[in-house]
């Protein structure tokens, strides 16, 4: 690669703690944050979902929120925390561009403004946030892919030498619960193809410091034309293109493997296919990480929380390198990153690799 990256800043808040520290060590800990909670489904069952005490949340001062929906003043509030978290540990003290990935433009329950709520994050983030030089990506669950690209292609043009990048998601809305419900695609007693709603955000800065341990590979991104809401038959060819451009050049197969498997069984179709397909890069005794069965469905804030815990579980060798992280959206979007050691020898890796899924 012709440019390094390295992730100088990062902050974290979902159902399982605030900090990326906690959350990590939850996830490796197997820590399930499903909860039922008072919401009924259209059959008077109890909604499962992981959801963010109340109390974790930032008070929000601007006076442009009042009037706005719970659901939309709960992504402010859920930004803030991991922002102000990323900007206690960096040093510079000018506001800084964000690529913010959101829930999907194709949302057919919530109704939101991104540019708006990017607007609204930036002034609640006072002299932390460049509007101007901010853009948001309304992708869902694959958006912080794309957030992800374009802060990097920032960066190499010159406008900016740190860039944050992260997502935020919510699915504690009636509207959007009652249309995945309708659809049949939430965990139930009486449905086990289904996911668990949560909801957080991850946030981190991204900059040409060299650490001189990890490297951040170029993302894959591609459209897969058989996603769920699609009537065509979903052939993996989107996912399948986004891993092949992550992992082009790898020197040695893939040891760990992370994932946006949210417990539905559309999602291991076509990870099969992808893997099947990339077979080669990917070793045959890989380790899959899949912690929404720990937090739920992070939606838009998946991708940069998947980047956190892999980043940290490297450097801190909980996982092998080389390590690549996937996410596919509800929609078209399918995206992958490989991250590494540097200098890792061919066959090694920090810990001793058994096929097994966490």
């Amino acid at each position: 690669m012709a440019r390094q990256y390295s992730i100088i800043g990062c902050g974290m808040i979902n159902p399982l703690g605030i900090g990326a520290p906690a959350v990590s060590a939850a996830v490796r800990a197997g820590i399930c944050q499903y909860q039922e909670t008072d919401i009924l489904s259209k059959d008077y069952q109890p909604f499962k979902m992981a959801l963010v005490p109340p109390e974790c949340l930032a008070a929000l001062t601007g006076s442009g929120n009042q009037g706005k929906s719970a659901y939309y003043r709960q992504l402010i509030q859920l930004a803030c925390v991991a922002i102000f978290q990323v900007h206690s540990q960096l040093d510079c003290v000018r506001p800084l561009p964000l690529m913010l990935a959101l829930p999907s433009e194709h949302n057919m329950a919530a109704d939101l403004d991104g540019n708006a709520l990017l607007l609204d994050i930036a002034r609640e983030c006072a002299d932390i946030i460049d509007f101007g030089a901010s853009r948001c990506f309304r992708l869902g669950r694959a958006g912080g892919i794309a957030a992800f690209q374009a802060g990097q292609a920032m960066i190499e043009s010159g406008a900016s030498d740190t860039v944050l990048i992260g997502g935020v998601d919510s699915y504690l809305d009636l509207m959007q619960l009652g249309l995945l419900d309708q659809q049949q695609r939430l965990l139930t007693a009486s449905s086990m193809d289904g996911f668990v709603p949560g909801e957080g955000a991850a946030f981190f800065a991204l900059s040409q410091v060299q650490n001189n341990k990890i490297t951040l590979g170029p993302p894959g991104f591609a459209d897969e034309p058989g996603h769920i809401y699609s009537e065509e038959v979903c052939l993996g060819d989107g996912l399948s293109s986004a891993i092949r451009t992550a992992l082009a050049g790898i020197k040695q197969p893939v040891k760990t493997v992370f994932s946006s498997f949210n417990g539905e069984h559309a999602n291991g179709k076509e990870w099969g296919i992808a893997l099947s397909r990339n077979s080669p890069n990917i070793d045959e005794n890989f380790t899959m990480i899949h912690p929404a069965d720990s937090y739920g469905d992070l939606g838009a804030a998946t991708v940069p929380t998947l980047m956190i815990l892999a980043y940290l579980g490297l450097l801190r060798g909980h996982y092998d390198s080389p390590l690549m992280l996937w996410s596919a959206s509800d929609f078209a979007e399918r995206g992958a990153i490989l991250m590494a050691i540097k200098d890792d020898p061919p066959g090694t890796g920090s810990n001793n690799s058994s096929n097994k899924t966490v």
